[in-house]
């Protein structure tokens, strides 16, 4: 009998586990089954509730249009000196600018030996070297310079007859019944992360891309809005009885373009040119057709990554002339971007391509210096290299220069340093910064560990000294006397 019951517990220990594993692969597999019924259920549900969005906003487009009168937004300019001013001194400039003023003209000399082939310094107010920015070819994009190769859907066009709101409306029905267009607006998204574009260099892309399916300007703007709009942003179309035109709404103030003010919501015209004469009011969509659709970030903390052609650039300091060699891509990217506030520019980085050449000059230089003397190098850099000149005599209006396109105008004014020194500042000693928007005056204060002497600002609890990149010869702490009683507007610098 005790034999017998040991038989029936071996056996049940041999086949127990496969009675037990094979009710876990069943169940597993039940779970399996609901959960892929369960996906294809909301799978079913997202498209008909966007079926049903679609409807309703073919709906607003074949009626719900209002006349919105069309403005042109300005920016008033900055009164700013003519000439670079000066920082007066007993002794011509500081005991510890002169210091450093020595080493930097040994190292910018050693460096200047290195470099033969200068090109001739450029005309004031020469734009970018222009690459075509925006050209094609069958299956690529020229983006800045770069080729880009997309495998294009074969699909066709919707055909578009007259500009009414009845044949937009048709227009996008028949864009969504393109087979497979959702697969090309992920590649779209896909091509954003490839090349690290923020919204308004993947916007510039999907137009490029839209000028390889037709070459017909109206059939170019309606193919971007559908495609934009599907990337989930808010563009709108906006039509008058001459024209079409693309419009979108930004994150943030843009200057020196024209646009429509839609209960609040400023839409601007993205197309190049602009009547103004005929266009005194335009046809648009009513406000709500484009809800959860996402405005256009200006913000730009990571640079589009473009393997384009370089142009080779003269900085002179001290005397002393030293070539750096820039992107030309980028530069024709800046050249494009939408004119807006301080903050977008102050939080731009320099590229990767010019911050190693920098390196090259800097690293060097710093060895055995403190933080206080490495500022000191930068200021008096950015003080001496750089010709001075204010916007309205270089560009004839206000104009806000990114990092990388001061080293390449011949001219530039407060802001422009500013914007410059605070990113060399941040990435070769790592302290923060914030910018100081005077009245007629632009400059940068840093926050400096156990710095007691000179002009400083408070700012999210914490001391900042002020840097002058501008004012020749100004030393850590240092501005004229007229800024002491001027409170500045004080823009956070992110990074």
């Amino acid at each position: 009998m005790q034999n017998f019951k040991l038989h029936i517990i071996f056996i049940a220990i041999i086949f127990l586990p496969g009675v037990v594993v094979g009710q876990h692969d069943t169940i597993l597999q039940r779970y399996k089954n609901e959960f892929k019924k369960y996906k294809e259920q909301e799978l079913l549900r997202q498209k008909q509730y966007i079926k049903r969005e679609d409807s309703l906003f073919i709906a607003f487009l074949e009626k719900e249009w209002k006349e919105y009168p069309v403005y042109f937004k300005t920016k008033k300019p900055k009164p700013k000196p003519d000439e670079q001013p000066v920082i007066q001194h007993p002794e011509g400039i500081s005991p510890a600018l002169k210091k450093l003023e020595r080493r930097l003209d040994s190292i910018t000399s050693e460096q200047n030996s290195e470099n033969t082939n200068i090109p001739d310094k450029k005309e004031k107010g020469e734009s970018p070297p222009s690459l075509n920015a925006i050209s094609f070819s069958p299956g690529s994009v020229n983006f800045y310079g770069d080729e880009s190769y997309l495998i294009h859907p074969s699909f066709q066009l919707p055909d578009f007859e007259s500009i009414t709101k009845e044949n937009i409306g048709k227009y996008y029905e028949l864009f969504l019944k393109i087979p497979d267009f959702t697969t090309f607006i992920d590649l779209l998204h896909q091509k954003k992360n490839e090349y690290r574009l923020n919204d308004w260099g993947h916007l510039k892309f999907v137009r490029a891309v839209a000028e390889t399916y037709t070459t017909i300007p109206k059939e170019q703007v309606l193919f971007s809005w559908a495609l934009l709009l599907n990337c989930g942003y808010d563009v709108k179309i906006g039509f008058n009885n001459n024209d079409i035109y693309l419009l979108a709404a930004f994150d943030r103030e843009i200057f020196f373009r024209y646009c429509i003010d839609q209960d609040g919501v400023d839409y601007y015209f993205l197309s190049d040119v602009v009547d103004a004469e005929t266009i005194k009011s335009m046809a648009l969509y009513r406000k709500g057709a484009n809800q959860g659709k996402s405005k256009i970030s200006l913000y730009l903390r990571m640079l589009p990554q473009l393997n384009s052609p370089s142009f080779n650039n003269e900085l002179v300091c001290q005397n002393n002339t030293f070539s750096i060699s820039l992107d030309k891509g980028l530069l024709d990217f800046y050249n494009d971007y939408p004119f807006c506030n301080l903050e977008t520019y102050f939080s731009t980085p320099l590229s990767d391509k010019t911050i190693q050449q920098l390196d090259a000059i800097f690293k060097p230089l710093f060895n055995g210096l403190n933080t206080a003397d490495k500022i000191r190098v930068l200021l008096l850099f950015v003080q001496q290299s750089f010709e001075y000149q204010n916007d309205i005599l270089q560009f004839g209006q206000e104009r806000f220069l990114f990092p990388d396109e001061t080293l390449f105008y011949p001219f530039s004014d407060c802001e422009d340093r500013a914007i410059l020194f605070s990113q060399l500042i941040i990435h070769y000693t790592n302290l923060s910064c914030i910018a100081l928007n005077f009245p007629n005056h632009v400059s940068v204060a840093v926050n400096i560990p156990d710095w007691s002497a000179g002009l400083k600002y408070s700012y999210n609890g914490s001391e900042y000294v002020v840097c002058d990149p501008t004012f020749i010869n100004a030393d850590i702490g240092v501005l004229p006397a007229e800024f002491f009683n001027i409170k500045p507007e004080i823009i956070p610098i992110r990074y």
